[in-house]
């Protein structure tokens, strides 16, 4: 019994603390902000491909996106998408760099990284 809790114990202490799992797949959309600010009071900017929407992970939470052969790293500033089977909203250019602003929708990798800090 007591080994059993201990294995427990230990593997719950090394598990990195996130709302997501380490890598996940998400559904992911572009929108064109009508605010000047994102919900975490910076500029919003559709040309810039680092900011993203995200419902409930805290703002600053850096994340590796990935379609086919493409990548791109966003943080989360702002609060969306508000669409039902969405999970992440990005601007303009993050929908560009990911190749899906035509169709307007898309599914993703997604892992939590500093990717930006780099």
């Amino acid at each position: 019994m007591f080994v059993r809790l201990l294995a427990v114990v230990v593997v719950w202490t090394i598990l990195p603390v996130s709302p997501i799992r380490a890598a996940e797949v998400m559904v992911a959309s572009w929108y064109d902000c009508c605010n000047p600010e994102t919900a975490n009071n910076i500029p919003f900017d559709k040309n810039n491909p680092h900011i993203a929407a995200h419902k409930t992970l805290p703002f600053g939470t850096e994340l590796l996106l990935r379609r086919r052969n493409m990548r791109v790293c966003v943080e989360i500033q702002d609060r969306g998408p508000f669409v039902e089977g969405r999970d992440l909203d990005l601007t303009e250019a993050g929908a560009i760099a990911l190749g899906f602003k035509k169709d307007g929708i898309a599914t993703l990798g997604v892992v939590v990284t500093d990717c930006l800090k780099d």
